[in-house]
């Protein structure tokens, strides 16, 4: 029932950009971008970042990203962290935006194993030419909710450009 719950908000956010994609008409940013976060268990991780914000008028859309972090071997062994998260974005003005996310994540390291847990994020978009975007936001990830022995959590940033379509 939990991955269900976590998974919702993914799918919602899924169904809504597969068709802004295949007709795209300005109103969708893709952002590619830098993804670092750190553990307290796995120590931190770098990879990148996919995103979309689809714009549904002129000030709210959605926005919808995965994450996928890694760290490969050194004390703490090999970590992958991958995230799904999906939620509003608002348009302050022509050049800055506020956006705000939560949704699935999953983490695998070689000892404990795996966990599924909840990540959310929070973040803003610099708009410097009407076809450029640059994101900048914080990610967190909580899996203490699958109530195994210890606590998991990591948090970071991500930093990515991103293209208008």
């Amino acid at each position: 029932m939990k991955k269900l719950m976590l998974t919702l908000p993914l799918l919602a956010g899924l169904s809504t950009v597969h068709p802004a994609m295949a007709a795209m008409n300005g109103n969708d940013i893709i952002s590619l971008g830098y993804a670092q976060q750190h553990s307290n268990r796995a120590g931190t991780l770098h990879g990148f970042r996919l995103g979309d914000n689809h714009a549904f008028s002129d000030n709210w859309g959605l926005n919808t990203s995965a994450s996928w972090t890694m760290s490969n071997g050194g004390d703490h062994g090999n970590a992958d962290l991958v995230s799904l998260l999906t939620g509003p974005s608002y348009q302050i003005n022509d050049m800055l935006g506020l956006y705000a996310q939560v949704g699935p994540a999953f983490f695998h390291q070689d000892v404990p194993g795996t966990k599924w847990g909840y990540g959310y994020g929070a973040g803003f978009q610099i708009t410097p030419r009407e076809d450029i975007n640059i994101t900048v936001g914080y990610e967190g990830t909580d899996f203490s909710s699958d109530h195994t022995s210890g606590s998991l959590d990591t948090n970071g940033w991500n930093l990515g450009v991103g293209y208008r379509f």
